[in-house]
């Protein structure tokens, strides 16, 4: 079966809130420190960045703190633990430090090893965050609030919070925001503005957004069908792995042989999107390609595999 919206309302990015530091704003040679350090760290040498972090944040260093937090919460150059990854976040946190208040929302919204979710902390977190003008807390918040996590559910508010992050440049808003207007959830529906918003989370970076943009373009919906740039932001969203993206692009090329003669290679993204398959979604995309290809020779079969695994 292919979705008709493929946006996964717990598509969250599992990043680490961390800006971007410039020499001009580092003020002491600790802080010149930990802003090297956190650049070696970025690149995969964790043992090497947290010989540096780690001794900055127990000296009260609150983005070494933030970091380290980090390293702890997703096993990066120490074990998981959660109590470890609670107590930096904690330490960084109050210092008021807006990336460290949005982690520890994150950790209670999803949880980890040892930590049980707790969305009303969560939120807690968020609105903390996002009452200093943190981009991605202002975007968590509001998507606790249209999903009715940890509070109540407040269409309008998460609206505004939106709007609010995305004025802020935030990729997540402009996805929800498309979401919103897609689904008309606390708006009415706008196909354009959805158009609009998920476009623009794509170009930010948002790969996932892309798909979904893709299907306003080949149905036409909120403009006019536009195979070529749905297959083009299909193709975005593929490179970045999304299996949801590589099924659509199957079906537009099995429902378009004129515009698409290279059926095999149809064939060729339904079985990318089944070896990238959620677990959930596996049974029903192997189905789906195996009635597909059952129409195919077996040199055809070989090439769409070859094809896949290229991908």
């Amino acid at each position: 079966m292919r979705p008709l919206l493929a946006f996964a309302l717990w598509s969250l990015l599992a990043t680490v809130a961390a800006p971007t530091q410039t020499l001009a704003q580092t003020l002491t040679e600790t802080d010149r420190a930990v802003a090297d350090a956190r650049e070696v760290y970025i690149q995969g040498d964790y043992v090497a960045g947290l010989a540096v972090l780690i001794p900055a944040a127990d000296a009260g260093h609150m983005r070494a703190q933030n970091l380290v937090g980090a390293s702890y919460q997703y096993g990066q150059g120490v074990p998981v633990d959660a109590a470890q990854a609670l107590r930096y976040f904690n330490l960084s946190a109050g210092q008021t430090y807006p990336p460290a208040l949005h982690n520890l929302g994150y950790l209670y919204e999803t949880g980890m090893e040892g930590l049980v979710p707790d969305p009303v902390l969560a939120r807690d977190f968020y609105a903390r965050a996002a009452a200093l003008d943190y981009a991605p807390s202002i975007a968590g918040l509001a998507r606790m609030q249209v999903l009715g996590l940890g509070g109540p559910l407040d269409e309008a508010q998460a609206l505004r919070n939106f709007n609010r992050a995305a004025e802020l440049g935030d990729k997540l808003a402009f996805e929800y925001l498309g979401w919103m207007y897609r689904t008309g959830t606390g708006v009415a529906v706008d196909e354009a503005r959805a158009r609009e918003n998920l476009q623009i989370a794509g170009l930010l970076g948002l790969t996932s957004a892309f798909n979904d943009y893709g299907l306003l373009l080949e149905m036409g919906q909120g403009g006019p069908v536009d195979l070529a740039g749905a297959m083009a932001a299909y193709q975005l969203a593929i490179a970045d792995d999304n299996p949801d993206a590589a099924i659509n692009a199957a079906w537009l090329i099995f429902e378009n042989p004129d515009q698409y003669p290279d059926q095999v290679q149809g064939l060729a993204f339904c079985y990318f999107a089944v070896a990238h398959s959620r677990p959930e979604d596996l049974a029903e995309n192997q189905a789906s390609c195996n009635e597909v290809a059952a129409g195919y020779s077996e040199t055809d079969r070989r090439l769409a595999q070859k094809a896949a695994a290229a991908m």
